[in-house]
């Protein structure tokens, strides 16, 4: 399945000047995942929405309060709002990026899910019902060890320490506290900033947070996408920060 294809699954029922005005970032956002992890999300019903207020009318959900943040992932409808005021701002594929991670988080380890697109009247609505009563279904809340640190992502967030006060790998447009609230934000941030643009935040990982990068960068191995070079990011943060040198 093409690339174009899924983006217009995950797209369905917006209309033109939307997707004209969303399509650029989401297809730049796109590019830090692979065929495989694309083609999971849309056989499990993942959509955008680039809309403030509400989800596809399809749902019947009501009483979903207006977005007031960049984007958010509702994962009872797997719908991925985005503020339409948001893309005008900076760090637009760096939010939508992060927010396709809580996605791919969400759905990761579903041998067969059900493709909420496809489901209609009661089978949809039981579906969106079982979704909504799930209290952890993300794959960083499990306390399963992983490779290679045989750590749990709690112990690895539990390890993340931060030499200064609201310093952390975070992006620029992230709350530097955010990435640091639970495990869900600690691997979306992390995955958004390992496949990000930004070399420094990459070194900050690197540095701040070393579990949790080296934990993605095995799985970044394995699902074939690109890799930062480790020794480039290790300078970066010593001319940097020289007086960080031994973090």
């Amino acid at each position: 399945m093409s690339r174009d294809t899924i983006l217009g699954d995950m797209l369905s029922g917006v209309d033109q000047q939307s997707i004209d005005l969303v399509k650029p970032p989401l297809q730049a956002a796109m590019k830090a995942f692979s065929d495989k992890q694309l083609e999971q999300m849309d056989q499990a019903g993942v959509r955008f929405w680039p809309y403030r207020t509400g989800v596809p009318p399809e749902y019947k959900v009501t009483g979903v309060p207006d977005l007031d943040a960049p984007a958010e992932y509702r994962k009872q409808n797997r719908v991925i709002r985005i503020s339409p005021e948001s893309l005008k701002r900076g760090g637009t594929t760096d939010f939508i990026r992060h927010e396709l991670a809580h996605a791919w988080d969400d759905v990761r380890n579903e041998k067969s899910p059900r493709n909420l697109r496809t489901l209609k009247d009661k089978v949809l609505f039981a579906e969106i019902a079982r979704l909504a009563k799930d209290e952890k279904p993300f794959d960083s809340q499990s306390p399963r060890r992983l490779a290679p640190g045989n750590l749990s992502m709690q112990e690895m967030l539990d390890l993340y320490k931060l030499p200064e006060k609201d310093m952390s790998f975070a992006h620029p447009s992230t709350a530097g506290k955010h990435a640091g609230r639970n495990t869900m934000e600690f691997y979306a941030e992390g995955y958004s900033v390992f496949h990000g643009f930004s070399e420094e935040c990459k070194s900050r990982l690197l540095r701040f947070a070393k579990e949790l990068y080296a934990y993605l960068e095995l799985e970044s191995k394995s699902l074939k996408l690109s890799t930062p070079d480790r020794d480039q990011l290790n300078k970066l943060f010593e001319t940097t920060y020289p007086n960080m040198k031994g973090m």
